[in-house]
């Protein structure tokens, strides 16, 4: 798989475990599943203020420094970012950082 698949799967395989685990907890009966709520930070915040977008059992969550868009995170002077840009050349970082943008957290969190 090229980097940007591999990135845009990662992204997603951490949503559907997330909501894998509402079902599990939805499913106990120590649990109210009518007041779940999610907690997340770093790139944990994001994938949480995405679940809370896409699945309406989430009445709540807790975003701790959540990065609001990775393309633009990567477009940083931080060295990695830098390194990740120089190893890929530029055409590979816009494709690589446009495949990411389903995942930018304001529009999930408009609603």
């Amino acid at each position: 798989p090229t980097v940007e698949n591999n990135d845009r799967n990662i992204c997603i395989q951490a949503v559907v475990d997330a909501r894998i685990g509402l079902e599990v907890l939805a499913a106990r009966k120590d649990v109210d599943a009518a007041r779940m709520a999610v907690v997340g930070h770093g790139y944990g915040a994001m994938w949480a203020g995405i679940l809370a977008g896409v699945d309406e059992r989430v009445k709540g969550a807790v975003l701790v420094s959540p990065m609001a868009s990775i393309a633009d995170g990567l477009a940083s002077d931080d060295p990695d970012s830098a390194d990740l840009r120089y190893a890929i050349g530029r055409a590979g970082f816009v494709k690589y950082t446009e495949s990411l943008r389903d995942f930018d957290l304001p529009p999930y969190l408009a609603a």
